[in-house]
């Protein structure tokens, strides 16, 4: 009988690493996929993954990524759930399940993620970038500054942050404000159609009508087509 159950105890041991590293191949073979752009297939594989190790947070991590990419935020946000279930402090679990939530139009809760992910590390700037889009949306617009602040002050090379301030400054009627973050925006990306046309809206409001067309004209001649029907209704 003794015999017996040491064989026993030797299976188990042998079936659950065996077992363990089962997952690590699932898991590998997933990330292969996800590498190649197959995310049907790694979305397979890492169900296989965690059906065979349910306490595998990188699966759930990386499914859930890969369920953005397929464009299901609910079945992403359900994955970044079990993330944070298991490590309450992964912070690209909440910045993740934040711009889900920015998909499927809920803010607030979005907003309540980045919240998170600024209280475990204050110097990612995609959180306070992304929390102050929501703020914006809301038209919570200078609290929304603020966020465009520090999302420059961490990097001052982001093009969408001075434009979306630019935006916040517009609609409380800061005009020159919003112009001078357009000029930084223009500068660092001189294609950014949308600083063009609301540069040139700005300029438009500031009775500075020439100067306006210009920039809208600008915005034509670099593929925005929303700019032609601006300038055949403002432009002379």
């Amino acid at each position: 009988m003794k015999k017996f159950f040491l064989s026993f105890a030797f299976l188990l041991l042998f079936f659950g690493s065996y077992a363990q590293k089962t997952a690590e191949e699932f898991l590998n073979a997933a990330n292969e996929k996800f590498q190649k752009q197959n995310y049907t297939e790694a979305i397979i594989d890492y169900d296989n993954a965690i059906e065979l190790n349910p306490n595998l947070n990188e699966a759930y991590f990386n499914r859930g990524l890969a369920e953005r990419k397929m464009l299901d935020y609910t079945a992403a946000i359900f994955n970044f759930d079990k993330v944070i279930e298991l490590n309450p402090n992964h912070i690209y679990a909440y910045l993740y399940r934040g711009l889900s939530k920015i998909a499927l139009k809920d803010y607030s809760g979005a907003i309540t993620d980045f919240d998170k992910v600024i209280e475990l590390n204050s110097t990612i700037a995609d959180a306070y970038y992304n929390r102050g889009l929501c703020k914006y949306i809301n038209k919570d617009y200078v609290n929304a500054i603020k966020d465009f602040d520090k999302t420059i002050e961490i990097d001052p090379k982001s093009t969408d942050a001075f434009t979306f301030r630019g935006n916040s400054y517009k609609k409380i009627n800061k005009l020159p404000e919003s112009i001078i973050d357009y000029d930084k925006a223009i500068l660092l990306d001189p294609t950014n159609t949308n600083a063009y046309i609301n540069r040139g809206i700005a300029k438009y409001l500031s009775e500075k009508e020439t100067e306006a067309c210009e920039d809208w004209k600008k915005a034509s001649d670099l593929g925005n087509k929303s700019a032609d029907q601006i300038i055949k209704d403002n432009c002379k």
